[in-house]
C-alpha cells in the first residue's frame, strides 16, 4: 500500500526518484499503482474485521475491485484490445515512456493482480476452503513475482518481460511479494503457513531450511553466471563447481537442522523424564501424606479413648473422697471440730475442682467423637445471660468482682441448645473471673444484625499477646503455661466452647490487649420472625 502511494505521489509530482526506484529499468504505471493501495486497505480492513468479528465487507469489495482490473488488463494483452481506461492517470506523463498500449499493465502483473485479487476475496469468506483457495493463489502470485525478481538478478528479460512492449518493474515484483506474503501470513493458523509458526521439532526444521532452500540456489546461480561472464571459470568446471557448493552447503544445513531437532528431542525427553520423576514424587508425597493421616487419626483416637477411660477411672476415687468427706462431716466418725470442719470444705472444694476438670475431658472426649447431641429450638438470649448469672454469682463474691450484666433485648433470640449455649457461656465467664483482678470488673452485653447475635463478654484482666489469641482456642493450651501460674484448669474450657459454637452454626472470637483486657464474642445465628411465630420445635444433630 506504502509503495503504490508512493509511486503516485511520484508520478503527480513529476518525482523520477518515485517513477523509476531503479533507474534504467522499466517504471510501475500509476494503474499499477493503485491496485495495490487497494488491496493493501483490502488487507488492512479485513485484518481489523476479523478483530471485531464483522462481515469483511470492505475488503471483499476492495479484492474484487482488484481482481476486475487484473482480468481487464490481462484479456487486453492478450488479446490486443486497447481500452480508454488505460490512460485515466497521468496518460501524459505515461505516455513519455515506449510502453504501448499506454498505460496498460504487462501480461505478468495483469496475472498478478488476477490472482491476488482472486485471493483476497477467498480469504474473505473465512472459511478452510477459502483459506486453502486463497493461499493457492497467492503462491501462483509469487510464482510469477519471483521469476521477476530472478530475471532482474540474472539480467534475463524473459522471465520479467513477456513481449517487447512492456513488462513487470522490479518495484512491482518486490511489492507483489510483499503482497503475496501478507495474504499467506493472514492464515498462520491453519496450512502449511502453521509450520513456520509452531514450536514443535518440524516448524523449527521449516523456519531453518526455507531461507536456505530460496537464497542458497539463487546466490548460487547469480556467482555462476557472474564467473561465466567473466571467464573465472569453463562450462563444465563452473558447472561442477555449482553443483559442489550446493551439495555442500545443502548438506552442512541438514546436519546443522539435525543435530538441532535431535537437541530438541532429548531436551524433550529429559522434560518428560522429569515430569515423570515429580508426579512419581507427588504421588509416593501423596502416600506418605496418607498413611500420616491415618496415622494422626489412630492416633486422635487412641488419645481420646485414654481420656475417656482415665476420666472414668477418676470418678470412682473421687465419689469415694466425697463419700467419706460427707461422712466426717456428719459425725459418723466422732465430733468434727471447727477446723476439722474447715479442712472437710477444703476436700470438698477440691473434688469439685477435680470433678469438673473430669467433666470437660468427658465433654471433649465425646465432642471429638461426634457423641453430644444437640437440640436446636428457638432460645431467648435474656433469659440465658439471667440463668447463667445465678450459677456465677459465687465465683464473682469470692473474688468481689463487680459483674455488669447489660438486659438483652426480650424479642431477641437465636437457634441453639439452651443447655450448649449455658455451658459456653458459664466457660467465658469463669475464664473472665479466673484472669481478672480482686475487685475487677466484668461486663456482658448484647447486639447483632439480622443474621447474627453477638454476645460480649469482656474483662479488665491483663490480656493475651497478639499471637497467641489463636492458640487459646486449642486444647491443653494456656497463656501462661509456667509452673508458677496462679489459675487452674488444663486449657479445655474455650477449645469445648468453640467446639459447641460451631456445631450449633456459630463461632467464638476474641479480641485482647496486654494490661487493658480481653473479650470474647459468641456470634450465634438470629431467629426470624417467621421463626418465631411458628410452632416450637427442636432439631436433634450430632455432632
Amino acid at each position: 500500500m506504502f509503495a503504490g502511494a508512493m509511486v503516485l505521489v511520484g508520478w503527480s509530482a513529476g518525482l523520477r526518484l518515485f517513477e523509476r526506484i531503479v533507474p534504467a529499468y522499466i517504471v510501475m504505471i500509476p494503474t499499477t499503482a493503485v491496485c495495490f493501495v487497494l488491496a493493501g486497505v483490502a488487507l488492512c480492513s479485513l485484518s481489523r474485521a476479523r478483530v471485531r468479528e464483522v462481515r469483511p465487507n470492505v475488503a471483499q469489495m476492495l479484492g474484487s475491485f482488484v481482481f476486475a482490473i487484473g482480468i481487464v488488463m490481462f484479456a487486453q494483452r492478450v488479446a490486443g484490445w486497447d481500452f480508454p481506461i488505460n490512460r485515466l492517470l497521468f496518460a501524459g506523463s505515461v505516455a513519455a515512456y515506449p510502453y504501448r498500449p499506454v498505460g496498460l499493465m504487462a501480461v505478468n502483473s495483469g496475472a498478478g493482480f488476477t490472482l491476488f485479487g482472486a485471493a483476497i476475496v477467498a480469504l474473505c469468506t473465512n472459511t478452510r476452503r477459502g483459506h486453502i483457495i486463497a493461499d493457492v493463489l497467492a503462491g501462483l502470485g509469487l510464482i510469477v513475482a519471483a521469476a521477476a525478481v530472478v530475471g532482474y538478478l540474472y539480467d534475463v528479460k524473459t522471465l520479467y518481460s513477456f513481449d517487447q512492449y512492456a513488462g513487470m518493474a522490479l518495484p512491482t515484483a518486490l511489492t507483489f511479494s510483499l503482497l503475496g506474503g501478507g495474504i499467506v501470513l493472514a492464515g498462520t493458523d491453519r496450512g502449511l503457513v502453521r509450520l513456520l509458526f509452531g514450536v514443535d521439532a518440524a516448524a523449527v526444521l521449516a523456519r531453518r531450511l526455507l531461507p536456505a532452500a530460496l537464497l542458497v540456489p539463487i546466490a548460487l546461480g547469480w556467482l555462476w553466471l557472474v564467473s561465466r561472464r567473466n571467464e573465472w571459470v569453463g562450462r563444465e568446471s563452473g558447472v561442477s563447481l555449482f553443483v559442489v557448493l550446493n551439495v555442500t552447503i545443502f548438506i552442512a544445513l541438514v546436519l546443522r537442522n539435525a543435530s538441532t531437532v535431535r537437541q530438541t528431542d532429548e531436551d524433550r525427553e529429559r522434560t518428560r523424564l522429569d515430569a515423570e520423576i515429580a508426579r512419581a514424587s507427588a504421588e509416593a508425597a501423596q502416600l506418605r501424606a496418607e498413611e500420616a493421616q491415618r496415622n494422626a487419626e489412630v492416633a486422635n483416637r487412641t488419645k481420646s479413648e485414654f481420656l475417656a477411660m482415665m476420666s472414668h477411672e477418676l470418678r470412682t476415687p473421687l465419689n469415694a473422697i466425697r463419700g467419706y468427706a460427707e461422712l466426717l462431716d456428719m459425725g459418723v466418725r466422732g465430733p468434727v471440730t471447727d477446723a476439722q470442719r474447715a479442712d472437710l470444705a477444703r476436700i470438698r472444694q477440691s473434688e469439685r475442682h477435680l470433678l469438673g476438670l473430669i467433666e470437660d475431658l468427658l465433654n471433649f472426649t465425646r465432642i471429638e467423637r461426634g457423641e453430644l447431641t444437640y437440640a436446636l429450638q428457638l432460645t431467648s438470649v435474656d433469659a440465658a445471660t439471667h440463668q447463667i448469672a445465678a450459677l456465677i454469682a459465687p465465683q464473682m463474691r469470692a473474688k468481689h468482682i463487680d459483674y455488669q450484666p447489660e438486659a438483652a433485648d426480650p424479642s431477641t433470640f437465636v437457634r441453639a441448645d439452651p443447655e450448649r449455649l449455658q455451658q459456653i457461656l458459664l466457660n467465658l465467664l469463669s475464664n473472665a473471673v479466673k484472669f481478672s483482678q480482686e475487685g475487677g470488673r466484668i461486663t456482658l452485653t448484647c447486639d447483632g444484625d439480622d443474621s447474627t447475635v453477638r454476645i460480649r463478654v469482656r474483662d479488665r484482666g491483663r490480656g493475651i499477646p497478639a499471637d497467641k489469641l489463636e492458640a487459646i482456642f486449642q486444647p491443653f493450651v494456656q497463656v501462661d503455661a509456667s509452673h508458677t501460674r496462679t489459675t487452674a484448669g488444663v486449657g479445655l474450657g474455650l477449645a469445648i466452647s468453640r467446639q459447641l459454637a460451631r456445631a450449633m452454626q456459630g463461632e467464638i472470637t476474641a479480641e485482647s490487649e496486654l494490661g487493658i483486657g480481653s473479650t470474647f464474642v459468641l456470634h450465634l445465628p438470629r431467629a426470624h420472625d417467621a421463626e418465631l411465630m411458628a410452632p416450637p420445635r427442636a432439631r436433634q444433630i450430632v455432632g
